[in-house]
């Protein structure tokens, strides 16, 4: 069973009043519906409604998983935007293109470059740089937009121009030597890593042990890591550790 489908389905069932409205705005069969529904329960091994005549009535075990699914999807969706990662913004290109095409030997050089457009983020990302600690903009001329990171990193192989991704987004290619960096020396500022969870009373022992297993992994994949990692708290109830590379 996929689990994500099934709070798909489940909260799209819920939001719709029942399961014959959920069908219809999934656009899917209610035989289909009804038993992802059924599996679903089956799988949880407890009831999550209660089946009326005229709607279906949460039980406290069906509440309790509907915000958690919320929660998780909503989590899920941002981590494919790729809202999360304490990584430099850099700007990469493939050799052959620079041999082409020269250099950019200082920020306003972009100008006269091709790029790739890259709008995969929630808010398309900014061309940003920094000099004497100062943030600004320049832009090389876009001349492809795709949607999604690995469009774009494929966009620059193919020689198409210079792209701007995060720098975890590229490290293959910069590790093989198949794309390079430019003008490292302006990199805007890093952005954090966060590691969100819910908050209780007392943290689950394997939400602790995730923690204890993952940030020190987090350190040693992230150049520049400052020797400090400070507890944060998150919006409304939920907590987050954040990880922050050096300027």
């Amino acid at each position: 069973m996929d689990r994500f489908e099934a709070m798909s389905v489940l909260l799209t069932v819920v939001e719709a009043g029942g399961l014959s409205a959920g069908a219809r705005h999934l656009r899917a069969p209610l035989a289909t519906v009804s038993r992802k529904f059924v599996d679903l329960e089956q799988h949880l091994g407890t009831r999550l409604v209660v089946r009326t005549s005229r709607r279906l009535a949460l039980t406290d075990a069906g509440r309790a998983f509907v915000a958690a699914s919320r929660w998780i999807l909503g989590e899920l969706e941002a981590a494919e935007r790729g809202a999360a990662g304490e990584y430099n913004a850099a700007c990469g290109v493939l050799p052959a293109y620079l041999a082409r095409r020269g250099v950019p030997r200082r920020v306003e050089d972009l100008g006269q470059h091709d790029s790739i457009s890259f709008q995969g983020f929630a808010t398309a990302p900014e061309w940003r740089h920094r000099r004497d600690s100062a943030a600004f903009t320049v832009e090389a001329r876009p001349t492809l937009a795709v949607n999604t990171t690995e469009a774009a990193i494929q966009a620059a192989l193919a020689d198409l121009g210079i792209i701007r991704v995060l720098s975890c987004q590229m490290e293959d290619e910069l590790r093989s030597g198949q794309l390079q960096v430019l003008l490292p020396e302006f990199a805007p500022e890093p952005l954090p890593v966060s590691l969100i969870y819910l908050e209780t009373e007392r943290l689950p022992l394997k939400v602790r042990c995730f923690l204890d297993w993952i940030v020190p992994r987090l350190r040693a994949r992230m150049a520049g890591l400052d020797a400090e990692a400070p507890e944060g708290r998150g919006e409304g109830k939920r907590h987050s550790r954040t990880e922050r590379a050096s300027p």
